[in-house]
């Protein structure tokens, strides 16, 4: 009875393993994730990006911490524009007056024109009198001569003017050029990132900015 008993046993281990074998391959899962998942093995790797001004300067405002989450666009510092915002202001008024001079140099040209056309208007009257013996040959001259310096008026006038504008040329350029360094004070995200650490050099009472580092590849 004890051997029938122990074949059963076998038969039935048998047959749980080769049932167990034939549900593993016909009815288990295959292991492939549901529709609309993906399952797979990988190493993601971040580039860091150190962040700074192009000019040392006094730091205004740090608008975030280490460890937030930032988007492109997003400001991260703002730095002290106190002492350039007053030299734009310069500038602004430097424009303003080379341009004036400019004006005041157009208006000296348009009377230089004139007193040499009335220069020239007298000299053809003075020819025509000359060639009827009316005018003497030393007033001719004088006519000659007045022509001449208003001539030399009128160049030396337009001249003038160009150096103004050249003037005004050279103070918007400084204008723009103060602009451009307030617009690089404000340091912006160039894309999604996480900040690593933020790093300010102290001098005395006033924190200098030094270095500004954000991790890029979320």
């Amino acid at each position: 009875m004890s051997r029938e008993i122990s074949i059963a046993i076998v038969v039935a281990a048998l047959l749980g393993f080769l049932g167990f074998g034939a549900w593993t391959v016909l009815f288990k899962p295959s292991g492939l994730p549901p529709d609309g998942f993906a399952r797979g093995n990988g190493r993601i790797e971040a580039d860091l990006i150190d962040i700074s001004p192009r000019l040392a300067g006094r730091v205004a405002e740090i608008a975030v911490r280490e460890g937030d989450l930032v988007r492109a666009g997003d400001v991260l510092v703002v730095m002290d524009t106190s002492e350039l915002r007053a030299q734009l202001a310069r500038a602004d008024a430097e424009v303003a007056s080379a341009e004036a001079a400019v004006g005041v140099a157009a208006a000296h040209v348009a009377e230089a024109r004139a007193r040499l056309a009335l220069a020239q208007n007298e000299q053809s009257r003075a020819e025509t009198l000359s060639a009827r013996d009316v005018l003497s040959r030393s007033n001719l001259d004088i006519r000659r001569t007045e022509t001449q310096l208003a001539q030399a008026g009128l160049a030396a006038a337009e001249a003038t003017r160009h150096a103004q504008e050249r003037g005004v040329e050279a103070q918007v350029a400084l204008r723009g050029e103060i602009a451009a360094r307030i617009a690089d004070a404000t340091l912006l995200s160039g894309g999604a990132a996480r900040v690593l650490y933020r790093l300010a050099r102290w001098c005395q009472t006033k924190a200098n900015w030094s270095q500004f580092a954000s991790e890029i590849g979320i």
